[in-house]
């Protein structure tokens, strides 16, 4: 291994708030709460389209060999009265299902709807948004929008392209074929098993990042007060550009410089070059690893 180590100052660097629970829902009123359980279900087409959206709940989706979607859920609040204003709203026809959780216009305390929900493997995730919960999504084959606040979003083996944001939480995906745009503030980001492009932007977060095999395609990686690693095959060609401030650059790789090398940048070639990893960080380290 030749570790090329090309600045170091130690740095105190700011902490990230990062909620690791896959399940969480925030109870803003406390006390306890009053639960009612619901399930639909409806015949699906394969290929089709979900579109999901609750509020202060978990979403949690995973694919099974039936040409269904089979919706089950709890939705709660402070009082029985207050549970029971709480609409769910859905629309359902063989290629598309559109469920939607409608708060009441005037409403005190906790409230709220989470969500456990099976489908055909070969599905697009149009649209799954909560607030104040997890989403998780496992083993579909389409494209996949995840988007809440408050919660940590997972997926794992999925076919297709991924859009996720969150905000305090994080984002961990695994088994991704297809390319990644990954948001989320107060949240690290580790994605396993990638094999597309992956633009990941995140703050007081550390990012990772891991191929199994070559990078076929650019790697976006923006972060603050935390760290920036990226592991590859060692026949991996690829262009580096790589900025931090009060941190260190290090690579396992022979890099074929461009420019002076400096206390806070790297760019320069890898096994001939090819696609691009940009990589951002202030008050954070930059690694480039070999597996």
């Amino acid at each position: 291994m030749n570790r090329q180590v090309l600045f170091f100052i130690p740095v105190l660097a700011l902490a990230g708030v990062s909620f690791g629970c896959d399940d969480m829902d925030v109870d803003f009123g406390g006390g306890s709460r009053v639960e009612a359980p619901f399930h639909y279900s409806y015949d699906f087409k394969p290929g089709g389209r979900l579109d999901l959206e609750t509020f202060n709940g978990s979403v949690e989706v995973r694919s099974w060999d039936q040409n269904k979607v089979d919706i089950s859920g709890v939705k709660y609040a402070n009082s029985p009265a207050l549970r029971d204003s709480i609409r769910i709203e859905t629309n359902a026809t063989p290629g598309n299902v559109t469920v939607r959780v409608v708060r009441p216009s005037e409403h005190r305390g906790n409230m709220g709807a989470k969500f456990v929900v099976r489908v055909p493997r070969d599905i697009t995730l149009d649209r799954i948004t909560s607030s104040n919960g997890g989403l998780r999504v496992e083993q579909v084959n389409g494209p996949v929008s995840a988007h809440t606040s408050n919660g940590a979003i997972n997926l794992t083996q999925i076919q297709g392209k991924v859009d996720a944001e969150t905000s305090n939480g994080a984002i961990e995906i695994s088994e991704l074929t297809g390319n990644a745009v990954l948001n989320t503030n107060n949240g690290h980001i580790h994605a396993d098993h990638m094999v597309g492009p992956v633009e990941a932007t995140s703050s007081n977060g550390d990012i990772t990042i891991a191929f199994d095999k070559p990078p076929a395609s650019d790697i976006h990686a923006t972060t603050s007060n935390s760290s920036i690693e990226i592991s590859m095959p060692a026949s991996s060609p690829a262009r580096i550009r790589a900025n931090t401030s009060n941190g260190s650059i290090t690579t396992d790789f022979d890099v074929a410089k461009q420019g002076d090398a400096s206390k806070n940048h790297l760019e320069g070639a890898v096994n001939g070059g090819g696609p691009l990893l940009d990589l951002d960080t202030s008050n954070g380290s930059i690694k480039i690893t070999k597996p």
